[in-house]
């Protein structure tokens, strides 16, 4: 104890951060005195819905206790048992808010309704004003906000309860906002961050304009906010079919400092060829994001060929453009391409193309996946992952296809993480690839199956291949929620891995 306490406060917190994800074990670290209760109580409510915690309605329980009177009395109609009869909170837990996410506390509402039993008629207004009363408390008392998430039009509060915040809102390095007619409140929150914004470096602007674009002050305080930012490093935009030329155009002011662009469902047939001389003098740019993406001219491509940035990661998926031609464009530089087509054509240009490139994942069906591995078995990849995406149907039923059996046959040395997701495992896929894999720098193993558990047969897999490749150090396994996830046998098989290679295997839970 007197080594922790000597420690620095940035050490302590660090100590605190890696505990985050057991916050069951960190509750009880509360116990032990009031040092650790005061440095983690901190850590916890920094971000209360950041982890899937069991009762988390009980987080929202609290912030009601530390409303006034007057913000009580927004909800008081709606029934709201306030536990009156609670001892009062020992700390002030909305001061230490630094990301606010409007969708999260929505949800934990309903759970607390729900919890005392509320109607399902209600639900809406009563969350709303739930989460009205506690954004109000919040913007009264937490002194570092940082990131601000309203990124559903359906939960956002009055824009005068951000208006009226105590610390003021200037002090925000995340934000976003979704923006349409139809939700005027959205439009007067973007107007009022634009004046008092200024050290934003990563936002995330959901335009939905479809045949109505938004007001012209609205796209104009859009702009402002853009443009005004010290130093913005990461752009997000959707849709924006009308106004994505002007927000394009804005990027004149940060064309030193933006580093991540991610575009999902945006047409560049709306996008100017002057707004795009303007894109790629953003000199800094080392990702880029592409998701449903469609219309890229002949025009354009010769101006994306002059782009001043030196592109090390590109990452596409469902788009209506030529793969192709944006790996010819940008492959040279690439260390980590994510990409859901391929094709002959596409792997003649990584070949010729991505010499450099240490990082590859490959997402969807492939019937045309075995026409890549001569050159992954000639590359020095360190990162490969294959992922299969919902969006496609499962194939092969339990047959063994010799295309895994390939792949693992193909897999270069130099890997350092395997990543194998979104596989219906009962299909022996991993045993497949993991039968012939001889992966002497391999240290990371990530395992991801669809819905079904991890069973036996492929802790028995994964435990062959250990004994094959000594120099991996960590096995994740991400595996859907069940109440007993392991049987005795499989428990077992993991204990004889834990102990025989001294690795953890590591279970994330995931919740549908």
């Amino acid at each position: 104890m007197l080594i922790f306490t000597s420690l620095p406060n940035e050490c302590k917190t660090e100590i605190f951060e890696h505990l985050l994800t057991d916050r069951q074990t960190l509750y009880r670290c509360l116990l032990v005195n009031r040092f650790w209760c005061k440095n983690i109580i901190p850590s916890l409510w920094r971000e209360p819905f950041r982890y899937k915690i069991h009762k988390v309605y009980l987080i929202i329980r609290t912030y009601l206790l530390a409303l006034t009177a007057d913000e009580q009395s927004t909800i008081i109609p709606f029934n709201i048992n306030f536990e009156h009869n609670q001892q009062p909170l020992l700390f002030e837990y909305g001061s230490y808010l630094e990301i606010f996410n409007c969708a999260s506390f929505f949800d934990a509402a309903s759970k607390l309704l729900i919890n005392q039993g509320h109607k399902d008629t209600e639900f809406s207004y009563s969350c709303q004003a739930i989460v009205g009363a506690i954004t109000k408390m919040l913007m009264r008392t937490c002194r570092n906000l940082k990131s601000l998430n309203l990124s559903s039009v359906i939960v956002v509060p009055d824009s005068r309860i951000f208006e009226s915040s105590k610390y003021g809102l200037s002090q925000l390095v995340e934000l976003c906002l979704c923006l349409e007619n139809n939700s005027p409140k959205s439009l007067e929150i973007l107007n009022y961050l634009s004046t008092i914004c200024h050290n934003l470096s990563k936002t995330f602007f959901i335009v939905r304009e479809g045949n109505d674009p938004l007001p012209q002050n609205s796209i104009n305080s859009l702009v402002n906010l853009i443009m005004n930012q010290h130093e913005l490093k990461n752009f997000k935009l959707h849709e924006a079919a009308k106004s994505v030329n002007r927000i394009i155009s804005s990027f004149i002011s940060q064309q030193d400092s933006l580093t991540t662009i991610y575009f999902s469902n945006v047409s560049f047939d709306k996008i100017s060829n002057d707004s795009l001389e303007i894109f790629i003098k953003c000199k800094n740019i080392i990702q880029i994001q592409l998701y449903y993406c469609k219309g890229i001219k002949l025009s354009q491509i010769k101006i994306l060929k002059k782009s001043q940035f030196i592109l090390k990661s590109l990452i596409l998926y469902q788009n209506e453009i030529n793969i192709s031609t944006l790996i010819d464009i940008w492959g040279f530089n690439l260390e980590h391409l994510d990409l859901d087509e391929l094709n002959s054509e596409i792997i003649n240009f990584i070949t010729r193309c991505c010499q450099n490139l240490i990082d590859l994942t490959i997402k969807g069906s492939f019937d045309n996946l075995d026409l890549i591995f001569p050159w992954i078995k000639g590359s020095q990849l360190k990162v490969f992952s294959l992922e299969r995406t919902k969006f496609v149907g499962y194939f092969f039923g339990n047959e063994i296809n010799p295309v895994f059996t390939e792949l693992g046959k193909n897999l270069p040395n130099s890997l350092n993480y395997l990543k194998i997701k979104g596989w219906k495992l009962m299909e022996n896929v991993l045993g497949q690839i993991l039968e012939v894999c001889k992966l002497e720098m391999l240290e990371i193993l990530l395992i991801e199956p669809f819905s079904e558990q991890i069973k036996l047969n492929h802790l028995i897999d994964i435990k062959e291949f250990l004994r094959r490749n000594r120099s991996v150090k960590k096995v994740e396994i991400n595996f859907h929620k069940t109440e007993n996830p392991w049987t005795k046998e499989e428990e077992k098989v993991i204990n004889e891995i834990e102990e025989e290679f001294d690795i953890s295997i590591i279970k994330n839970e995931i919740y549908d």
